[in-house]
């Protein structure tokens, strides 16, 4: 028997939350798509089914299923527990910044199968973690969203702990650094981080930065978060009708006048004076459609 919760993008579901409660017959689970699944269990034992391939694992024990590894769980009767289901782009976002980011995609892109040995704290921080994920999309309260990407960080955190890593010590490679960078700019754009804040992220110093970001993509990255903004904001001036204050704040600018100026040092011309000259003058009917004009 199980008892589920779930958030949903449209009728999708993003983030399944399953609490199994102990049960007379076999339950059975199917992992489909672009679904990673994490179960931890409490007792008895599971039968993991990949293909022709085939595992009997006793628990307690935890398991981990990346995106794109069809299988299907089938548990013994009487094996309590609980099933986290995520999207690829709940995973994306909930991915930890920083020093430990490569090693914990490593772990997470293929099966974890890890048991609850004696002084392996981190099936109990599982277990709070669930239960606070699970009151959140339940009530859906202010700021669940953020509240669940926030616990889903930290559940990642401890799946990679609880399959036991080896950290070596290395430098990071160039094309890791550019590609953790270019991500967690489109995730913090419109807060507006420094460059410092994006080094300190990545565990490294900020002239490393610049040096394997300029030699990746030909501009700094200062630059490349100035033109980024840029981008965005043509954008919005183009494709939808919002306000100049409320394009503003929509990029995280606190200051409508400060925008102003902003945009004019890049395009010498103010926001306003550059959406009368780019957009077509046939009318309301001309002007392309954009998620962006939704409310």
């Amino acid at each position: 028997m199980r008892c589920s919760r779930e958030a949903k993008i449209g009728e999708v579901p993003t983030i399944q939350a399953d609490r199994i409660r102990s049960a007379l017959t076999a339950t059975e689970f199917a992992l489909r798509g672009r679904r990673c699944g994490l179960f931890v269990l409490d007792a008895g034992s599971v039968r993991l089914i990949e293909g022709a391939r085939e595992t009997k694992v006793d628990a307690p024990c935890l398991v981990w299923l990346p995106a794109g590894n069809p299988a299907r769980l089938k548990l013994s009767a009487g094996t309590p527990g609980f099933s986290l289901r995520l999207t690829e782009t709940v995973i994306g976002r909930a991915m930890p910044a920083g020093g430990l980011s490569g090693h914990i995609r490593s772990t997470i892109g293929g099966r974890v199968l890890a048991f609850n040995t004696a002084g392996t704290r981190s099936f109990d921080r599982l277990r709070s973690l669930f239960d606070e994920i699970e009151a959140e999309l339940s009530g859906a309260p202010p700021g669940s969203d953020m509240a669940v990407q926030t616990l889903v960080s930290l559940a990642l955190i401890h799946i990679w702990r609880a399959a036991a890593p080896k950290i070596e010590r290395s430098v990071a490679l160039p094309s890791r650094i550019v590609q953790d960078f270019l991500g967690l700019v489109e995730l913090h754009l419109t807060q507006h981080w420094t460059v410092g804040q994006y080094a300190e992220a990545l565990g490294i110093s900020r002239d490393r930065l610049n040096t394997v970001v300029r030699r990746a993509i030909g501009r700094s990255p200062h630059s490349h978060i100035q033109a980024r903004l840029m981008d965005e904001t043509k954008t919005l001036l183009l494709q939808s009708d919002l306000p100049m204050a409320q394009i503003a704040y929509r990029l995280g600018f606190n200051d409508a006048a400060y925008f102003n100026r902003f945009f004019q040092r890049h395009e010498d011309v103010p926001p306003g004076k550059y959406r009368r000259l780019q957009r077509p003058t046939g009318g309301d009917d001309d002007r392309r459609a954009s998620y962006a004009a939704w409310p």
